[in-house]
C-alpha cells in the first residue's frame, strides 16, 4: 500500500501505473493485477487505509478514539478527541485525496466512494451531535440541524484540503480551529 500511496501522491491518478506500483513494490504485475483489477480499486484501497491508518479489519466507527469521542462524560472531553482524531485523520488522507478528487471525473468507482464517503462524513457528525443532545451534553435551544448541516459542510475532507492549500494551516492549527469551531457550535443557542 505504501507504494502505491507514494506514487499516486508524487504522480497523481493518471500518472501512475500498476506497473509502476509493482516495480516499486517489488512484486511482479500480475500480483497486483491479481489482487486489483483495476486502478481504481488500487486507488480505492489506498483511500481506505488512509481513513483508518492501518490495514487492520477494524472499521474507523470501531477505533478507539471514535468510542472515545461519542461517549466521553464531558463535553469538552469529546470536543478534543473529535478536534485531535480528526487532524490526524485529514492529515493522512489529504495527499491521497487530492489524487482521488482528480479521479472523480473519470472513474465511477471514485466518485462513487467519494460519494459513499460525504454520505458517512454527515451520518458520523449527525451521530455525534445527536449523541451530545441524546448525553444532555448540549442545550436543547440548540438548532441542531443547522449546527449537523453546518459542521458537515466545514467537517468534510474536501474542505481540510481546501483549508490547508488556501490557508496552509498545519494539522495542528486545524485541530485547533476545529476545536474552537465545534465548541462554539455546540455552545451558541439557535437566534
Amino acid at each position: 500500500m505504501s507504494a502505491a500511496h507514494e506514487l499516486f501522491v508524487q504522480h497523481g491518478y493518471r500518472g501512475t501505473t500498476l506497473t509502476d506500483v509493482a516495480k516499486a513494490a517489488g512484486v511482479s504485475d500480475r500480483t497486483i493485477y491479481v489482487r486489483f483489477a483495476t486502478k481504481a480499486d488500487l486507488l480505492k484501497r489506498v483511500l481506505d487505509v488512509a481513513v483508518v491508518g492501518d490495514a487492520l479489519p477494524i472499521a474507523l466507527a470501531d477505533r478507539d478514539w471514535v468510542n472515545t469521542l461519542m461517549n466521553a462524560e464531558t463535553l469538552e472531553e469529546r470536543l478534543a478527541t473529535d478536534a485531535a482524531g480528526t487532524a490526524q485523520l485529514m492529515d493522512r488522507i489529504a495527499p491521497v485525496l487530492a489524487v482521488a478528487m482528480q479521479a472523480e471525473a473519470e472513474e465511477t468507482l471514485i466518485a462513487a466512494a467519494a460519494q459513499a464517503a460525504r454520505e458517512s462524513t454527515l451520518e458520523q457528525i449527525r451521530a455525534f451531535w445527536e449523541k451530545l443532545r441524546a448525553d444532555e451534553l448540549i442545550s436543547h435551544d440548540i438548532d441542531l440541524e443547522w449546527v449537523i448541516a453546518t459542521s458537515a459542510l466545514l467537517g468534510n475532507a474536501e474542505t481540510y484540503v481546501q483549508m490547508t492549500r488556501t490557508l496552509h494551516w498545519t494539522p495542528h492549527e486545524y485541530e485547533r480551529w476545529r476545536l474552537r469551531t465545534w465548541r462554539h457550535l455546540a455552545t451558541v443557542p439557535a437566534e
